[in-house]
């Protein structure tokens, strides 16, 4: 009878500190609206929802009209309310007509702009007596779907933990929006990874009939966007990123591979920000998310040799109807654009001799410009390809061929000398070689200026200029010194 009434009295205690207790989600969630996905036995199966947060009420409100609402009750341990930092929170959670239940929720930051949640595997009809053993860690389960919000500008994108270049081939049961399509025709296919400064992640299918069907790009034939938030779940990584134009939405694609990424990896390319366990029977993956098997390869260096080949593995029957063939730009050496001695996307040109020379930054970083090369910081060496416009004298089309796997790139430089200093700008996108679609890369398509973006100006000031009497005076110097040494 005794332990009876001090089990009472101690469930009473409890109730009465939890209804004392001042309970408040984070700040940071109060004033925006969060999107995702939520699965309460309710809705059956998962329903986009929009999810707001009050002071201490979590309300969700799906598609479906089911309203579901998580009360926060106490807070477990110390927490900030200034922002996310892994708080956990008991909660009085209703969904539709289910009974009232209990669960405990702890909140994980992934970014400013995604949080994830991880909730009882097991919700109490009533409340626990020990709340603390209730909310360990063993007890909670990952959320499969994270919540998001738009972001405010630009400025909240991240880092991608994914660089360089890889060649991408589809799973062997990709469905493709042209059924029956060869599927010889789209490989191999190529994911870039911010390879050079101010560009973006890009996944390019080479034309839409090479599109995933679950990719969800209409007409376009490649996908490209910034990231949002990445981390690592067991052995592999999570990488959120908004496509580009909606980074004000709460579309995003989930890209996962192995975290101790290779040369030679498996990736799988979500249309959406499904997360949870890597395998499919432990994870929230089974619930609809679309998703496409990539297995990516990280290319060895290319010369200037290897731009005169062949990008398609079904070039010997390709249709090389006059430049602008369906398939010439994929089979440049079979369709006869380019041999030994020649090639008609990568005809060398030179700059103006009067930009010849070092030229400094206000942060004394060096730009070099010796005959058709320009060597910019960070971007590495560019060369002046023989793509021009009579308009526009002082634009420049130029190749980069980055060292880590990317694919030799196609950009638009800006060169105006004036007062004895040189301003230059250069486009943050890029077209890649041998092109994209069905066409071969041109002035218009590498610098168009309705479909690039640009870095701002910036002025240089003459360093040493480079002529030829100053190289073979180095070169002179230099064989001195090696004759001294050995």
């Amino acid at each position: 009878m005794m332990s009876r009434l001090v089990a009472v009295f101690c469930v009473l205690v409890n109730g009465v500190n939890l209804a004392r207790a001042t309970c408040s989600f984070p700040e940071t969630l109060l004033t925006d609206n969060w999107q995702g996905h939520y699965i309460p036995s309710a809705s059956q199966g998962n329903k986009v929802l929009q999810a707001n947060f009050t002071t201490d009420q979590m309300d969700v409100q799906l598609r479906s009209s089911v309203v579901c609402s998580r009360r926060c009750i106490s807070a477990i341990g110390d927490v900030s309310n200034s922002y996310v930092n892994g708080q956990t929170y008991v909660v009085r959670e209703t969904c539709g007509s289910d009974a009232v239940t209990f669960r405990c929720v702890h909140f994980l930051n992934r970014s400013t702009t995604v949080i994830q949640l991880k909730s009882s595997k097991f919700p109490l009809q009533n409340l626990p007596l020990n709340t603390e053993g209730f909310c360990t860690d063993d007890n909670l389960g990952i959320e499969s779907w994270p919540l998001a919000r738009p972001l405010r500008d630009e400025t909240e994108f991240e880092d991608c933990p994914l660089t360089g270049g890889f060649e991408m081939t589809l799973g062997t049961n990709t469905k493709y929006l042209l059924p029956n399509f060869p599927r010889d025709v789209c490989s191999p296919l190529a994911l870039d990874g911010s390879c050079l400064p101010g560009e973006k992640l890009s996944f390019d299918f080479k034309d839409r009939f090479c599109v995933p069907a679950k990719v969800r790009l209409t007409w376009k034939s490649s996908l490209q966007g910034s990231c949002t938030a990445s981390w690592q779940d067991g052995n592999y990584t999570l990488m959120l990123f908004a496509a580009e134009g909606q980074y004000k939405t709460i579309s995003r694609y989930t890209l996962r591979f192995p975290a101790n990424n290779r040369n030679i990896m498996n990736a799988t390319l979500f249309a959406s920000p499904a997360l949870g366990s890597p395998e499919p029977e432990d994870s929230g993956l089974d619930v609809g998310a679309p998703a496409v098997e990539l297995h990516l390869k990280r290319p060895e260096l290319r010369g200037w040799s290897d731009l005169c080949q062949d990008n398609q593995d079904d070039c010997d029957w390709a249709i090389c109807d006059g430049r602008y063939g369906p398939y010439g730009h994929r089979c440049l050496r079979s369709c006869g654009h380019c041999n030994d001695t020649y090639n008609r996307i990568a005809t060398r040109c030179e700059f103006p001799s009067n930009y010849s020379g070092s030229w400094r930054t206000a942060s004394n970083s060096v730009f070099t410009v010796i005959s058709g090369t320009i060597v910019v910081p960070e971007y590495g060496d560019m060369t002046c390809i023989d793509f021009q416009s009579p308009d526009l004298p002082n634009r420049f089309v130029v190749l980069s061929m980055p060292n880590n796997g990317c694919r030799p790139r196609y950009k638009c430089l800006d060169l105006e000398k004036t007062d004895g200093k040189l301003r230059w700008r250069i486009n943050n996108g890029f077209e890649p070689w041998p092109g994209y679609g069905v066409r071969l890369p041109s002035f218009t398509s590498v610098c168009n200026e309705t479909l690039r973006d640009w870095t701002e100006w910036e002025t240089l000031s003459r360093g040493i200029q480079v002529t030829p009497s100053i190289l073979i005076l180095v070169l002179f110097v230099l064989a001195e010194l090696f004759q001294a040494i050995f």
